[in-house]
């Protein structure tokens, strides 16, 4: 169990969501901006680090079972060490300086929206042009227009749908505010 484990108070086998949850609990908890406590800044820097290198780890997608397994894990501990960790402090210093509720909004709040605006986005996209090359089709050759609208109406359904899996209503109405 890597030190970061600890930091979060997660198990080695923890998803991403738990980390991601535990990360959210523990930097609410120790945000400079709400907890004035003399070393608060550094936990939370400590725990940003952590998380950064969980979800680092959480990409790689290895295993723990074999030893030659754990030993590859530890040489990408190791890796991320020398690689990142001066980054995610940096990245935990910049937020523990940050009001709580200007932290929360940008990197809580907003963060996984800005992935999945652009998925929704990519999803519009591809139904609109699906639509022109409908319209086009349709005007030289109204029997194979036909066709495609066939094929159409199910497309874009499903590419609506992949989406909507992960963008709710209210999110995109906040796009507008």
């Amino acid at each position: 169990m890597t030190p970061y484990h600890k930091i979060l108070g997660i198990n080695e086998n923890a998803s991403k969501d738990e980390i991601k949850s535990a990360y959210r609990s523990l930097a609410k908890k120790f945000h400079p901006d709400i907890n004035k406590s003399i070393g608060a800044e550094e936990v939370f820097v400590r725990i940003t680090e952590a998380y950064e290198y969980l979800m680092f780890e959480n990409k790689q997608n290895v295993a723990s079972t074999s030893r030659a397994q754990k030993e590859y894990k530890e040489r990408m501990y190791k890796q991320w060490v020398r690689n990142n960790q001066s980054t995610a402090s940096e990245k935990g210093r910049q937020h523990a300086n940050m009001k709580y509720k200007e932290y929360k909004k940008t990197v809580v709040d907003e963060a996984p929206l800005l992935f999945y605006g652009f998925k929704l986005m990519g999803c519009l996209t591809t139904a609109t042009l699906l639509l022109i090359v409908m319209f086009i089709i349709m005007s030289f050759n109204p029997e194979l227009g036909q066709v495609f609208v066939l094929l159409f109406i199910p497309l874009a359904a499903l590419i609506m749908t992949v989406g909507e899996k992960h963008i709710k209503i209210k999110d995109v109405l906040r796009w507008f505010k």
